[in-house]
């Protein structure tokens, strides 16, 4: 469980080049793209052409969900063994073998995105609040389960933030769920069409994906209980929602940030993202 950090599908309220939103349907059969971020190709030959391998099924959901703009790479955990780089090192130097070995297949699958997009290879150290810091220009998201890392990244002229979080589909425990959930909050989730899926986890992983899009926004940290998350109608193995935080007294009101949640094979992720006529 990450205390204060941080994918899915259709977004309710699309941000167009002038910076405005527009108001369409959350469900996932009608998913809308921000102007200027053109959908991924999510045929074979796409795959292949971006380095995924079609085999991953989160991987190729990724390749699905995000704009062309966006790289995707992510593998096993396994023992990766030393950073190159000291100062990565430094950053886990007091953390048990488990949390090194997770830190370190990040770090490798974040330069495997980055090289996708002619990056040459780099120290990707860690930040006050734990944020990767990714090489100027260049923005993006590391997540991982207990036995595989992801990352996500893109040019900071095309893509603003994005949060990325993938889990283990089991069930949330009561005590877990209290700290997570407002209430009534997973209560209001929508059934799915299939599937059957902890309300409180897909809660969850929604709300880890805001944390990290809203710190690489703001550079402010939320907790859990301080968003509130409503999903749309679900499809197939997907379902759309919207991440609101609330906001101290005085503060201008929030319209919120869509994603969307995609599973399978045991994992749930969730994926969102700001392009640069986006705003909260």
């Amino acid at each position: 469980m990450k205390a204060a950090t941080s994918i899915s599908l259709s977004m309710s309220r699309v941000a167009h080049a002038t910076g405005q939103w527009a108001d369409v349907q959350m469900t996932a059969g009608a998913r809308r793209t921000p102007a200027g971020c053109a959908r991924m190709d999510s045929t074979a030959a796409g795959w292949q052409s971006c380095g995924v391998d079609p085999a991953d099924p989160i991987l190729r959901w990724l390749l699905h969900a995000l704009p062309t703009h966006c790289t995707v790479a992510g593998g096993a955990i396994g023992e990766p063994g030393p950073s190159p780089y000291p100062e990565e090192e430094a950053a886990i130097v007091q953390a048990v073998a488990r949390r090194r070995d997770e830190f370190r297949a990040g770090r490798i699958q974040a330069r495997q995105a980055l090289a996708r997009l002619g990056v040459a290879a780099a120290a990707i150290a860690k930040g006050a609040a734990g944020e990767p810091i990714w090489p100027a220009g260049f923005t993006g998201s590391i997540s991982h389960t207990d036995d595989c890392a992801f990352a996500v990244v893109a040019s900071t002229a095309a893509v603003r933030a994005i949060g990325l979080d993938v889990e283990a589909d089991a069930p949330l425990d009561g005590p877990t769920r209290k700290f997570v959930c407002r209430p009534g909050e997973a209560e209001a989730v929508p059934a799915l069409t299939k599937d059957d899926i902890d309300p409180a986890k897909r809660i969850l992983v929604a709300k880890e994906a805001f944390m990290k899009l809203n710190y690489a926004l703001t550079g402010t940290l939320v907790d859990f209980l301080d968003i509130h998350i409503a999903l749309g109608d679900s499809e197939a193995d997907e379902q759309a929602f919207r991440a609101t935080p609330f906001l101290a007294a005085g503060a201008a009101a929030s319209t919120g940030y869509e994603g969307c949640l995609g599973w399978s094979s045991g994992r749930i992720a969730a994926v969102m993202y700001v392009c640069p006529a986006g705003n909260l």
